[in-house]
């Protein structure tokens, strides 16, 4: 099962703590990150059949006018399989013959947000979400889509201090070479905290956990977890 990693919403999010930002009446923000994952999986319900950890760079861009926001964010990095990998489902449906050295992995991910602050302290999002699968020594790629949606919040500490954390769930279609090969559903927890180095530069350190579950229309199935460390800066400015 998968959902997004929303750095750009729980940056957004922790916006609504920061007084001097809030009574912007709109504003820009644009912000990096790097994080340490671990990518746990299977195939056909085999527990923990693979493993490989990695880490992964990502950028972001959001916008937020009152009580909406919205954003785009994009986030990748190669994790290399040593005993064992992922299965690769042509668009044929034939399941191609595992790697007998591993395998290296490029994983990429793309978010595009829409929120509403129908809460005070909580949001609730819409996601439209691509995760591309592309293994760097073979000629395959994959690529799972769809939109999905989720609810984010946030408690202040103090005025530099805030806590943070989003949930959601996302249904998917897997496509290779252009053609659907199955479908899939996830979910995501993150949750984290973000400090305000000044009205407007903000770094926080979060930690995100997406399960992904994937049925592939030849009757294979694959499940992936996927847990990460985050640390990113943030920069917001007013239009």
């Amino acid at each position: 099962m998968i959902f997004a990693t929303l750095l750009l919403v729980t940056t957004a999010t922790t916006l609504f703590s920061t007084n001097t930002l809030a009574r912007e009446p709109v504003y820009l923000g644009v912000g990096g990150k790097v994080s340490l994952s671990n990518w746990k999986g299977n195939n056909d319900g085999n527990s923990d059949a693979y493993q490989a950890a990695a880490g992964q760079l990502g950028l972001n861009v959001s916008v937020l006018y009152k009580n909406f926001y919205s954003g785009l964010s994009i986030q990748g990095g190669t994790f290399d399989f040593k005993d064992g990998s992922p299965d690769r489902i042509d668009k044929d449906g034939n399941t191609l013959p595992p790697p007998v050295d591993g395998a290296k992995v490029g994983r990429s991910e793309f978010d595009l947000v829409a929120g509403y602050y129908f809460w005070s302290k909580v949001s609730l999002f819409l996601d439209l979400k691509a995760v591309g699968y592309d293994w760097v020594d073979f000629e395959y790629k994959r690529t799972s889509y769809g939109l999905g949606f989720g609810v984010s919040g946030f408690i202040p500490l103090s005025d530099k201090w805030s806590l943070y954390g989003s949930v959601g769930l996302v249904p998917l279609r897997i496509q290779s070479e252009g053609k659907k090969i199955g479908d899939g559903a996830g979910t995501a927890l993150t949750f984290g905290a973000q400090y305000k180095i000044t009205p407007h530069g903000h770094i926080s350190f979060n930690s995100n956990f997406q399960n992904h579950e994937y049925n592939f229309d030849n009757e294979q199935k694959q499940a992936y977890t996927i847990s990460s460390v985050v640390f990113a800066y943030n920069y917001y400015f007013s239009l």
